[in-house]
């Protein structure tokens, strides 16, 4: 009976180790990483760029497809006075489409890089400007997904 009680603390201790272990590198994987950038056009008008450099086997959904199946990519700035969203945001590709097994309905992706890229005329400087994406990623090979949320801010100085 003493040998079958150690057995299965041995076995709980493993089990336990190996689910904090998963947990732990699920914490610590970033299937996405964006790096941001800002040029300026002219004395008042700049261009904001967000890129995504998705690990390889993984892939992001893109921003525009039908609702009611996995999470799309949003990509938005703050309302202010202090500036003004000029025209649309671009890709720097075209993002992959196809009809999702699991959700019966169209859905668009990227894998690789991406750019996303968004004129902004500057009313009044100094300016902190805030960038919020929120979106999903999935992993090919395994199917796991996670989600991703980032924050950056646009740093525009006085001239």
């Amino acid at each position: 009976m003493r040998f079958k009680k150690l057995k299965f603390a041995k076995a709980l201790l493993l089990l336990t180790i190996i689910v904090n272990t998963s947990v732990f590198a699920q914490k610590q994987q970033k299937p996405v990483k964006w790096d941001y950038s800002i040029k300026q056009i002219n004395d008042s008008i700049y261009e904001m760029k967000a890129t995504a450099k998705i690990a390889e086997d993984w892939y992001l959904y893109g921003r525009n497809f039908e609702r009611g199946g996995p999470m799309p990519l949003d990509i938005t700035f703050e309302c202010s006075s202090k500036y003004q969203i000029i025209g649309v945001m671009t890709e720097s590709k075209t993002a992959k489409e196809e009809t999702d097994p699991f959700f019966e309905i169209m859905v668009k992706y990227f894998s690789g890089t991406v750019s996303f890229t968004q004129q902004v005329k500057i009313l009044e400087k100094p300016l902190k400007l805030p960038i919020y994406v929120d979106g999903q990623a999935c992993n090919k090979k395994n199917g796991t997904c996670m989600l991703i949320k980032e924050e950056h801010y646009f740093k525009i100085k006085r001239d």
